[in-house]
């Protein structure tokens, strides 16, 4: 059976038109069974490096968005 892990966090981000923005984000974490032993062995914390990549992945994304079209 996999595991499923939840983080909940706050990410700030600005938009185009310099508007910071905290956006509460659910990160949902699930680790495919083929790759259990891919990840144990590249990962050294899995959850902060899950966790700092996709907060990176949207401040990079949300740059080029408006505030309307954040919400």
């Amino acid at each position: 059976m996999t595991e499923v892990i939840e983080i909940k966090d706050k990410v700030e981000v600005k938009s185009v038109d310099d508007v910071l923005v905290i956006m509460p984000i659910p990160l949902i974490i699930r680790v495919i069974e083929e790759r259990v032993e891919d990840a144990y062995n590249k990962l050294v914390t899995p959850t902060g490096q899950v966790k700092t990549w996709a907060l990176n992945a949207l401040r990079s994304s949300a740059e080029g968005f408006k505030l309307e079209e954040l919400y």
